[in-house]
């Protein structure tokens, strides 16, 4: 019927060519499972450093945010919003072991993920990035 494999089908055109139907819901269901399946859980052991960056959705009127550990490359949580109650969550996951592990973070200059990590992450260095750094006119990298 597709000539994509099923995999690569939407969530409205799988729901609607499955046989008996499917709503919306459990296509999405599903597919949840699948990738946590194919991707498994995300590995906060040894996490020192991370970067944390925002990101624009729908043309920049809503953001996320997407938190990396930059030497296995790896992205270990995305959320929407970039404000500290947004980011919490993140924190949350990584646990208050992980919390006191963090060594370094690198990220845009925003205030709520400044204040975020110093609240669960105090002994963090945090390094602005080179264009958060000239956007702000502050002239060159350094912690936070």
């Amino acid at each position: 019927m597709f000539d994509l494999p099923p995999e690569l089908w939407t969530v409205r055109k799988a729901a609607t060519t499955a046989p008996g139907g499917l709503s919306w819901d459990q296509v999405k269901e599903l597919d949840k499972r699948a990738l946590q399946q194919r991707v498994g859980s995300v590995n906060f052991s040894g996490v020192e450093v991370i970067g944390m960056d925002e990101f624009a959705l729908h043309k920049g009127h809503r953001y996320a945010t997407v938190v990396v550990e930059p030497y296995r490359k790896e992205v270990l949580w995305i959320g929407k919003g970039r404000s500290r109650e947004s980011i919490r969550p993140f924190f949350k996951l990584l646990g208050a072991d992980g919390c006191k592990r963090l060594k370094a973070v690198v990220m845009d200059m925003n205030a709520s993920y400044e204040e975020e990590i110093k609240e669960h992450s105090p002994q963090a260095d945090i390094f602005y990035d080179l264009f958060g750094e000239v956007r702000q006119g502050s002239g060159g990298l350094g912690p936070g």
